[in-house]
């Protein structure tokens, strides 16, 4: 998830900092920042009160997939 990425980079956080901050493993946290898992809704209201805001729940929304391809 790019805006939670960015906003560790920005702010100088480790994964496994952050990951204790919001009370989930390092392993869970990377499937989150590589897209392969989303977070529970318990977990996304934590990062959203962890970076203040910043990253908000509704930025673990899906993208629409493109309906064009065939």
């Amino acid at each position: 998830m790019d805006k939670l990425k960015t906003w560790l980079k920005e702010n100088r956080y480790k994964q496994v900092e952050f990951a204790k901050m919001i009370g989930c493993s390092t392993s869970h946290l990377s499937n989150f920042l590589c897209g392969r898992d989303v977070p529970s809704d318990t977990i996304k209201a934590r990062i959203t009160l962890a970076t203040k805001g910043e990253v908000p729940e509704s930025a673990w929304a899906k993208k629409n997939p493109d309906k064009s391809r065939g």
